[in-house]
């Protein structure tokens, strides 16, 4: 394409994505269902989809969405006068409320600089972050740059903020990133814990059955778990050239970069080809990158670090610990396709109708044209291949 052709395509992109944005779509559907509309445009988007197969998937997608409107009365019926967002937070009510709320901020406290409303209003939400795809919806508004885009996301963090709980007595940062283990050999010491995996089982069973097993079990473990989960986290060292006592700002980058590897890796490994929760592992940590970007305090970093490496291992044991087939990497099956055929299967709207395929492909993509690890360079492409060639596994 022309560099004009470029401009025009950008430009269409832009216009979709403001016309099904969450003041025409909720962000949620069939009661707690996440509305991926957005994030599915701008990952076609990095995947160079021809315009006609973007509007494809915006026709077929919007037919699942419920009302802006709809739902915009009815918080304006409901809400009362005086409404304050600190006391919405995690009550999953009041949605446009918020997010008027944060485009506010952003307006009049911030002076409309994105990276500055996401650098004082994430903070207080980093810990919510276990619900992975409000960090999505944000991470994805912060890589388009559009402002509407980030302030739903701050929106939803706030709305369905559900916390990492930790005790008084639990492990200081100091030694988060300074263990001894491969994190690999971390998750197979999880899979081991048969005591933890009991109580995650049973414990679950006693939550009522308005949300599904996964988020039941999820809730259990980082509601009651959340000092486990650290201590398992917390065996982890971190990339070999980070030896030093302290970890600076400088290392934050190549930290990230190696969550997201680690994250590809389980998820093109596990035994069950396309998991559709290890693959939201994937977007989950390419997203978190995308926020952590703009922050410049050490510790709240790194506490979402952690509390994004607890809420990866806490996926891991929910989906039941699958086994991690290492010699997957040797004999890789993508070895004989190329990026352009991947790609192009991949935005087949026909063939792939589902917006978290688009989503894999695409970090997948970024991070091979990123990346200076040439380790990983077989294992982007293995994980893009099995999203593509594998039906996705619930």
């Amino acid at each position: 394409m022309t560099s004009q052709d470029v401009t025009n395509y950008d430009s269409e992109i832009k216009k979709l994505m403001n016309e099904n944005r969450t003041d025409v779509f909720f962000i949620l559907y069939d009661g707690f269902l996440t509305n991926h509309m957005s994030h599915g445009i701008r990952a076609l988007q990095m995947l160079g989809a021809p315009l006609p197969q973007v509007k494809n998937f915006v026709e077929r997608y919007k037919n699942k969405l419920e009302s802006g409107e709809f739902h915009k009365n009815k918080e304006l019926k409901e809400d009362p006068e005086g409404l304050s967002p600190d006391e919405l937070i995690g009550a999953r009510k009041s949605f446009y409320f918020l997010y008027d709320h944060y485009t506010k901020l952003l307006n009049d406290k911030y002076s409309k600089r994105l990276d500055d409303l996401v650098r004082g209003e994430f903070p207080r939400l980093s810990r919510g972050i276990i619900a992975v795809h409000c960090l999505i919806h944000l991470g994805y508004g912060m890589d388009s740059g559009l402002a509407w885009f980030v302030c739903e996301g701050l929106a939803y963090l706030h709305y369905y903020y559900v916390p990492l709980s930790l005790s008084a007595s639990c492990p200081d940062l100091q030694r988060f990133g300074h263990g001894n283990k491969d994190i690999l050999a971390v998750l197979d010491e999880l899979r081991e814990d048969g005591e933890l995996i009991t109580y995650m089982n049973e414990a679950a069973k006693q939550i009522k059955p308005d949300i599904g097993d996964f988020q039941k079990k999820t809730r259990v473990l980082c509601n009651n778990k959340g000092d486990v989960m650290v201590g398992y986290v917390n065996k982890v060292k971190f990339p070999c050239n980070l030896n030093q006592a302290e970890i600076s700002l400088e290392d934050i980058p190549s930290i990230l970069n190696w969550l997201i590897n680690s994250a590809i890796i389980v998820y093109a490994i596990a035994e069950t080809p396309n998991s559709f929760f290890l693959l939201h592992g994937v977007t989950s940590s390419w997203s978190l990158k995308n926020v952590l970007g703009c922050l410049d305090d050490i510790r709240i970093i790194l506490d979402a670090i952690r509390t994004h490496m607890c809420t990866l291992f806490v996926t891991y044991m929910v989906q039941g610990c699958p086994l991690l087939q290492r010699e997957l990497i040797s004999n890789n099956p993508a070895k004989g396709h190329d990026w352009s055929d991947i790609r192009e299967r991949a935005v087949d709207i026909e063939m792939n109708g589902d917006e978290h395929i688009y989503k894999l492909v695409q970090v997948c993509r970024r991070m091979t044209e990123e990346s200076t690890d040439e380790t990983m360079t077989d294992v982007y492409k293995l994980a893009a291949y099995l999203c593509i060639s594998n039906p996705l596994h619930f």
